[in-house]
């Protein structure tokens, strides 16, 4: 019987630890009320569940230095937080790594506030992407752009879900920023944003949120899987691809002529098609490359020439 009430008391207290108190729960609900400005029950609830479960975990480091409490505590109250003991105590409750979770969650949804001022547009934002989303968003403040295009397309109905079925949301987003931070944002505006609509509308733009290894590189930059994926949405993809791309994607460069050297072993099939992937990189690298292969696309939709004067003039 002992064994059976020490067993128990154990278990209970693993669930105490595994999870935050009511009173941080309750604190957590507060801070993200007043920082997202929405007022939503159902929004409140669930956003301060999931960010609560957050903050008992914190996944991974941040890139800012962890602080301590009283720092935190100085932090909220400077963003206009009004602490009252109960959420003092629960504050102190947390350790300096879930307490920086914290300070970057409330970020996020100052940053979100102040960027997308259409509350029900922010609601839906914050339903979607979550605390996730409000962690990439307190790191990376600049991406509020990039979750509007986002949410747009998804309003719209213009993501198409990834090969197999997989949908991308908000919180896929902001996961995809958390996982390649700056160069992530960076890849999404050279070689995403500029044809979005195609891209979305191809499933590419869902496949690369989910799996972003499949289309980036250990360096955070373009990979020939992700070149060719990109211009393999289409071939209205890639005429856009090309004419819309200002910079050029140096690295998949070396690595589509080094594709084309092992093509040439395989056969002529598989050398036609890198040559075609080399042609497509080389006019996103090169304006007059990219002047050269669109010329037959403009021949096209040009007006015919007008007749020769000679052959139009009335006879006398």
């Amino acid at each position: 019987m002992n064994s059976l009430r020490t067993l128990a008391l154990g278990l209970v207290a693993l669930l105490c630890c595994a999870t935050p108190s009511d009173a941080q729960a309750s604190t957590i609900k507060k801070l993200l009320r007043r920082s997202s400005a929405v007022e939503n029950v159902t929004t409140l609830e669930s956003l301060s569940a999931r960010s609560a479960r957050r903050v008992d975990s914190p996944p991974i480091a941040h890139p800012t230095d962890v602080i301590d409490v009283d720092d935190a505590l100085r932090r909220l109250r400077a963003a206009g937080h009004v602490l009252d003991p109960s959420d003092v105590r629960a504050l102190r409750g947390l350790n300096p790594a879930q307490m920086t979770e914290v300070l970057v969650l409330d970020r996020g949804a100052r940053t979100l506030r102040d960027g997308i001022p259409d509350l029900a547009l922010r609601t839906r934002c914050l339903d979607d992407g979550g605390p996730e989303l409000l962690r990439a968003v307190g790191d990376h403040p600049e991406m509020v752009d990039d979750v509007i295009r986002t949410e747009a397309l998804i309003t719209s109905r213009s993501l198409a879900a990834a090969p197999g079925g997989r949908e991308a949301t908000l919180d896929d987003l902001g996961r995809f920023v958390n996982q390649k931070g700056s160069a992530g944002l960076q890849f999404l505006r050279e070689h995403v944003w500029p044809n979005r609509v195609k891209l979305a509308a191809a499933g590419t733009l869902a496949w690369l949120l989910i799996e972003p290894d499949s289309f980036m590189n250990t360096l955070g930059g373009i990979s020939e899987q992700g070149a060719r994926l990109i211009v393999e949405a289409g071939g209205v993809v890639a005429a856009g691809a090309i004419e819309g791309a200002s910079s050029a994607a140096e690295t998949a460069t070396n690595e589509v002529i080094d594709a084309t050297a092992r093509s040439i072993e395989r056969g002529f099939g598989s050398v036609l098609g890198v040559l075609g992937l080399v042609v497509v990189v080389l006019a996103l690298a090169f304006r007059r490359v990219r002047h050269f292969v669109l010329l037959p696309f403009r021949w096209l939709n040009s007006p015919p020439q007008k007749a020769n004067a000679d052959r139009t003039r009335p006879s006398e």
